[in-house]
């Protein structure tokens, strides 16, 4: 009877460990999947961070129609090295002018 006790015991230790080293594993698997992620995160936030960075400023250029006007400013702007991007709103009545430093720096 204590022969009995005894083996169940063992087996079921043996079952603990396999168990434990299942666990242990899946752990160690999920422990670089969050470093994984970690990495692209902080990828993504410092690709952000310099998107926000390189922003200079914005303004909007309002008409009741849009001329070539803002092209002066826009051209302007790229000869000085600066990247330019416009928006057209409020069905083309508006022009959203955002401007960056180059990429190029």
């Amino acid at each position: 009877m204590c022969e009995t006790l005894i083996e169940e015991y063992i087996k079921k230790i043996e079952e603990l460990t396999a168990k434990n080293h299942c666990l242990y594993e899946e752990n160690q698997d999920l422990k670089y999947q969050l470093n994984d992620m970690q990495e692209s995160l902080d990828i993504a936030n410092d690709e952000v961070v310099d998107q926000m960075l390189r922003t200079c400023g914005c303004f909007e250029i309002d008409g009741s129609r849009i001329s070539a006007a803002y092209q002066d400013l826009v051209g302007i702007l790229i000869n000085n090295g600066y990247t330019v991007e416009v928006t057209p709103l409020h069905n083309n009545t508006k022009m959203r002018i955002v401007v960056k430093e180059s990429e190029d720096e």
